[in-house]
């Protein structure tokens, strides 16, 4: 299949399992606009398929889960309309992921940033090959993490290594991700989605009603009241930071292999 897709298959020995493969390798599983929108309705093909207990996510080759969104399509962001559509495309994918009633899994090989690292953030659990990388390297561009990542990660994690992690951009390995528990497990990175069937394989075995009523009552049992107000601003903030010369400069400097000269503006 050709690059700037996303592969759906099934486990041959497990049609239970569904793998949907971010895939377009050469741009480090960077995801396009349409590629975005696939994955949406792919997900909500899933959530919706009685057929399909679990989902486990994963990018294509052995170089990254997915860097985020595609820098090109990002230099096309020319007015508020294209912005907004940017950013309800990653309301509809962290809404999708974390209403799932069937355990969702992210299974990360190398890099994990910007909105992949948001994607996989949302899942249920994520296992990660030992050469994985995870950052919210949305700043460096001019950004906030649009797709949920600022309110998530200090979830996860304390809230002074969640902001030294998103003001500087930090990409960390992935033991420091386990330690800090953001990954539940880190594998050899050739067997880390045998690994990750074998942990499939094991959550096939339980009933598949008590696994939807844990996913109910943990999921409800996180969501305080803050949250909504948090996204409020999350989506005022996306939306402006698009329209700054600041925003434009990184990403001309990006497609130019050049330093940003950043005004502030």
């Amino acid at each position: 299949m050709s690059e700037g897709t996303i592969i759906v298959r099934r486990r041959e020995d497990c049609p239970e399992a569904l793998y949907l493969v971010i895939n377009n390798p050469s741009a480090l599983n960077a995801m396009n606009t349409q590629m975005q929108i696939d994955l949406i309705r792919e997900l909500r093909k899933a959530k919706e398929d009685t057929t399909v207990r679990a989902v486990i996510l994963r990018g294509e080759g052995d170089r990254a889960f997915s860097t985020g969104g595609s820098i090109r399509d990002l230099d096309q962001l020319t007015n508020d309309e294209a912005r907004e559509a940017l950013y309800q495309r990653g309301v509809d994918m962290r809404n999708v992921i974390s209403t799932m009633d069937k355990p969702i899994i992210a299974a990360v090989n190398g890099w994990c940033l910007g909105a992949g690292f948001e994607i996989a953030m949302c899942c249920d659990m994520i296992y990660a090959s030992v050469d994985a990388r995870f950052g919210l390297t949305e700043t460096d561009i001019g950004l906030v993490p649009g797709w949920g990542g600022a309110i998530r990660l200090p979830r996860k994690i304390t809230v002074n290594r969640a902001k030294e992690m998103i003001l500087l951009s930090e990409k960390i390995p992935a033991e420091e991700a386990r330690m800090l528990g953001i990954v539940n497990k880190v594998f050899l990175k050739d067997e880390l989605y045998r690994r990750v069937d074998e942990i499939v394989d094991q959550i096939l075995r339980k009933p598949a009603l008590a696994l939807k009523a844990v996913k109910a009552i943990v999921s409800h049992g996180i969501v305080d009241g803050n949250i909504e107000n948090a996204q409020k601003i999350e989506h005022w903030l996306s939306i402006t930071l698009m329209s700054t010369h600041d925003f434009h400069e990184a990403v001309s400097a990006f497609q130019e292999k050049r330093k940003p000269n950043f005004t502030g503006e």
